[in-house]
């Protein structure tokens, strides 16, 4: 048996090195949350590490192109570990003043806010479900108990629980005979019990997804599976076992016994569902991008590793609008269209508190309630989910079309010299004031290097300041404004390099803005695409929701002004955070809804065709594939630049 040791005291690695195996191989075996975004082909850096050496001296190397060998010494270089990925933890409280609050997905959402028994101690034998956003960068579970029909158990029924949903699938068969388009039956209606418990928000954890260091984004990770013949089981086992530690943990913190859980609804884009669910997602990223399922299937699934609890994933649209965004879209629908709309998240969180779920125009509406609907809702509203992939969703006179276009890791921090997510010690915000840049970072730490609003903030200033031209090229000193020469310097291929800090630790360089200016352009010419589609301009659009972790914290003036936005947008975006998971709750709500009654009372069990029928309910919508689309290209070629 092989030994490799760390720098960090006990840490001691036993594996038999196979030959070609690397470090980094070796280092995701054994469970290390090492960087990776490049998915260890040797193009990002991130993966770096410390070896020792026997006469005493250090080197800094990447772990994707180093041999592992038996007797190394290495140290992490403050890789984390998997319990320090970073995780955020809310729990349901019996107080509206103590309600969940600051990163936490779940923070003053209602569809997330209920009231505990009055010793905020469920009981060990409730039945509970869970409600997971399966994303690529980050995983977040919101735990719910069903409460005993009879049990006296103060309440409080959010109004989306009276959400009727009701319809059938358009393909029950699960079959994915037509990938580009997704229909469904009109929104039905079923009427909502106010007597009846509603399902009790437990707590919501979030952490970072740990096939991170295998790809920092989908196509990478297929990248993996192709050329490893058991990286398929393995990525699959490694998401299955993390959220049932991540459901063990909130049932730990909650006094809740995790055996009890017995159904467990998932949302994420359509590669990550196809891996979860041990089926290939290569072909999702080949021509002519045709996935093995759109997961419309009345039967659960079950794994050895998630116990006994029936899996649910969301029904996807398309290879590359999956499931998360079409829980965004339920969200989306649930919200009411009343007061003023502000671009601040805090706004954003007042708006989401007055959501209701009487804003889903349903058949059962009488006339003169139709007509009232019809007169306070936009007549159009866009949902845009940003992150390594920009998937929309257009909304135009109950017409709906949606679209992806693929961005990148970029807006995440990876792929960018100085990158990072969004941990502590990251640079968040950037503002230039009284002749200096001034930086917020995460935590109010020494900077570690940026993240995705900080890179947002930080580029749109350099364009303001004639730093970086529209072309996108960053000047070098002597070709930039005097004022700014302390700033810059030059890289090999005399471009300019940007120093934020004055050690010089957290910089720009001009791969890193060429990154953000192709991710921006594909989102650009997204939005734009699917605009000219439905046969609008931007000023038709008269609600802009922008969801994802990104999109929250990201400035929209910033936005506007690197293009990846249009400025006719400004004034009607509202930042509405994690909607597929706010949206996958619903649904998980509406499933609790459809258990069955007996005597007794609440019985365990979920008609099993109940999902599909729910998300039956949704509109048709009609996906654009864009990896041909002749006016996606050009609109494409014409956001490159910074106007």
């Amino acid at each position: 048996m092989s030994s490799i040791r760390t720098d960090s005291p006990g840490q001691l690695i036993l594996q038999d090195i196979r030959k070609g195996e690397t470090l980094l191989d070796v280092l995701r075996a054994h469970g290390y949350a090492i960087e990776a975004p490049c998915g260890g082909m040797g193009t990002c850096g991130k993966c770096r590490v410390r070896i020792y050496t026997e006469d005493g001296t250090q080197e800094e190397i990447l772990a994707c192109r180093t041999p592992a060998s038996e007797g190394m010494v290495i140290g992490l270089l403050g890789s984390p570990n998997p319990e320090d990925m970073g995780s955020d933890f809310c729990i349901g409280t019996d107080s509206e003043d103590t309600a969940p609050s600051g990163n936490c997905p779940a923070a003053s959402d209602p569809a997330c806010t209920a009231a505990f028994a009055a010793d905020n101690m469920p009981a060990d034998h409730a039945t509970l479900m869970a409600a997971v956003d399966l994303g690529t960068t980050t995983v977040a579970v919101s735990l719910y108990k069903l409460p005993e029909v009879n049990a006296s158990v103060p309440v409080a029924i959010p109004s989306e629980d009276c959400a009727g949903l009701s319809g059938t699938p358009a393909n029950p068969s699960g079959d994915c005979d037509t990938p580009g388009h997704a229909s469904a039956e009109p929104l039905g209606s079923a009427p909502c019990d106010l007597e009846k418990p509603a399902a009790i928000f437990c707590g919501t954890i979030t952490e970072w997804n740990c096939q991170a260091p295998y790809g920092a984004d989908v196509i990478s990770r297929c990248a993996y599976i192709m050329k490893h013949p058991e990286g398929l089981r393995q990525l699959s086992g490694l998401i299955r076992h993390q959220i049932m530690t991540m459901i063990g943990t909130l049932c730990g913190r909650c006094g809740l016994v995790s055996e009890r859980v017995t159904d467990i609804l998932i949302s994420g884009n359509t590669i990550m569902q196809h891996i979860l669910a041990g089926l290939d997602p290569v072909p999702i990223t080949l021509a002519p991008f045709v996935p093995e399922t759109l997961f419309e299937s009345a039967v659960p699934f079950y794994f050895e590793e998630m116990g006994r609890a029936r899996i649910h994933l969301t029904r996807c649209l398309s290879g590359y609008v999956g499931g998360d965004l079409t829980a965004g879209l339920i969200y989306t629908l649930s919200q009411t269209e009343t007061g003023p709309v502000s671009e601040t998240p805090a706004a954003a969180a007042e708006m989401d508190s007055r959501a209701k779920a009487s804003d889903f125009v349903t058949d059962s509406d009488t006339a003169s309630g139709a007509e009232e609907s019809a007169g306070s809702a936009p007549s159009s509203r866009l949902l845009i989910d940003i992150g390594t992939n920009g998937e929309m969703i257009l909304e135009h006179d109950g017409h709906f079309i949606s679209c992806s276009t693929a961005t990148g890791p970029a807006f995440e921090g990876a792929q960018i010299s100085c990158g990072m997510r969004g941990l502590p010690g990251a640079v968040s915000h950037v503002r230039y004031q009284d002749g200096r840049f001034i930086y917020e970072t995460i935590g109010n730490l020494p900077p570690a290097g940026i993240c995705g609003s900080g890179l947002m903030d930080l580029i749109a200033l350099l364009l303001d300041l004639e730093i970086i031209d529209e072309t996108g090229l960053l000047l070098p000193p002597e070709e930039a404004p005097e004022a700014f020469a302390g700033y810059l310097g030059e890289d090999e291929n005399e471009n300019g390099i940007f120093y934020l800090t004055a050690d010089r630790r957290v910089y720009l360089t001009a791969r890193d803005v060429r990154q953000i200016q192709l991710a921006k352009a594909a989102v650009a010419a997204g939005i734009e695409t699917l605009t000219k589609s439905a046969g609008l301009c931007y000023d038709d659009i008269d609600r802009i929701y922008i969801a994802g972790g990104f999109g929250e914290h990201l400035s929209m003036e910033a936005a506007i002004r690197i293009g990846l936005l249009p400025g006719a947008f400004a004034g009607r975006m509202t930042a509405i955070g994690n909607s597929s998971l706010k949206g996958t709750a619903l649904l998980l709500k509406a499933l609790a809804d459809s258990s069955s009654e007996d005597a007794d009372g609440l019985t365990e069990d979920p008609a099993p065709e109940s999902l599909p029928r729910i998300l039956g309910s949704l509109p048709a919508v009609t996906y654009i594939e864009l990896s041909a689309n002749a006016a996606f290209t050009e609109a494409y070629i014409d956001h490159m630049s910074f106007e």
